[in-house]
């Protein structure tokens, strides 16, 4: 519909051309070029929004593959309360754990890094924060919820504050978004 409402305007703007005089002919060439401007800026915007909806939803495709199936399953685990979240706890750098609870403690720094690369995605703008909000919003809220002083452990045994800060940051802004409703510049 846009592209019709543009062409009309340049087949009208073209129009009227042909029937001024030499005049009036450079203020409607000077409009056609105008509009000619806006419409190459419309798509290439256009193009740049449809990347950022196809890359989110390519997330919301990574995140339901079936190779993440023990992923999501653990971490719903987590966050419903049915796993004890301070048995994968380290309580220094060189921490040994048995196998299962590596395996386990693997999942959950793999559902992070998930969180943490779409906020960075988000914060680059390569993909779009809504779409992704309406679909990861509730898992990665009451994600950060339950893994929030873990995280924050991780931090500390590392003694680095550089752990998820990009996904600590999404869903503070989230959250405000969630309370505030979305401002004019998202």
């Amino acid at each position: 519909m846009t592209v019709g409402l543009f062409l009309l305007i340049e087949l009208l703007l073209l129009w009227a051309f042909d029937r001024q005089d030499d005049r009036h002919r450079a203020t409607l060439l000077f409009g056609a070029t105008i509009v000619a401007g806006a419409f190459a800026l419309y798509s290439y915007l256009h193009r740049i929004q449809e990347k950022r909806f196809k890359e989110a939803g390519r997330m919301m495709k990574r995140w339901n593959a079936p190779e993440r199936l023990v992923n999501r399953v653990i971490m719903a685990n987590v966050t419903d309360g049915l796993f004890d979240i301070s048995t994968i706890r380290r309580l220094h750098a060189a921490h040994k754990f048995d196998k299962e609870t590596h395996e386990t403690r693997i999942q959950v720094l793999s559902a992070l890094n998930f969180y943490e690369e779409l906020a960075i995605g988000i914060f680059e703008k390569s993909i779009d924060d809504d779409r992704s909000r309406r679909f990861f919003y509730s898992m990665a809220n009451q994600a950060y919820e339950v893994l929030q002083e873990w995280i924050q452990n991780e931090r500390n045994v590392d003694h680095t504050q550089n752990y998820y800060i990009e996904f600590e940051k999404l869903i503070r802004q989230w959250r405000d978004k969630a309370v505030n409703g979305p401002s004019r510049r998202s």
